[in-house]
């Protein structure tokens, strides 16, 4: 997908020092639609499409952090998924992929009655200092330039200090979940994938 899609090619678009397996590989997952939780729309659904729909969507993003372990109860998940965000300091856009357990805990442990709440929740408390913000070569690349000229929030987070703590998430509309996996373990990904619109592939059948 990498070479068709992003047309990466070692030694003439990229000259990464370090392999990876989304340079050349690519990772498929279907959303478990029967696991969600009451008032949790499926994905393809949020994107614009109708439920009965099959749907294909590419997300193209540069990063997947694990969550290096399952959820505790003393420590509630958003927190945990919110730490982690903070690594994903570039381009505003997040895709969370959890287990029907963690979507579950979230809704009936800690009120998230939708998705759109969770991605609400998320954009208010996602933090990160400018400095790590601006560090980060795809932001200063990317969201710089916007950033000179006066967009904002871009142009605000130029002028503050490196250790003022920024919102990096301020589009709730960027964040979003899809829901894997059979409640086996209650474990998650934060991505910065970014999807396309998504195209309905019944005529394929």
């Amino acid at each position: 997908m990498a070479k068709t899609a992003g047309n990466i090619h070692h030694g003439e678009t990229t000259f990464s020092a370090l392999g990876s397996n989304l340079q050349y590989n690519n990772l498929c997952i279907a959303e478990n639609e029967e696991a969600l939780p009451e008032g949790w729309k499926p994905f393809h659904v949020l994107m614009g499409h109708k439920s009965e729909d099959s749907v294909l969507t590419v997300l193209m993003g540069w990063n997947f952090v694990n969550c290096s372990g399952s959820v505790v109860e003393h420590y509630a998940p958003q927190l945990l998924i919110s730490d982690f965000m903070r690594v994903l300091a570039a381009t505003g856009a997040a895709t969370i992929i959890m287990d029907p357990s963690v979507a579950n805990l979230l809704k009936n442990s800690q009120g998230f009655q939708t998705k759109a709440a969770l991605a609400e929740w998320l954009s208010q408390n996602a933090e990160v200092p400018a400095g790590t913000y601006w560090a980060n070569s795809i932001a200063s690349g990317m969201m710089g330039p916007l950033g000179k000229q006066s967009l904002e929030p871009y142009a605000s987070w130029r002028k503050v200090s490196n250790d003022t703590l920024i919102k990096h998430f301020p589009n709730p509309q960027n964040i979003r979940t899809i829901v894997v996996g059979g409640s086996t373990a209650s474990v998650w990904f934060v991505t910065d994938f970014m999807p396309g619109r998504g195209v309905s592939i019944d005529a394929w059948r």
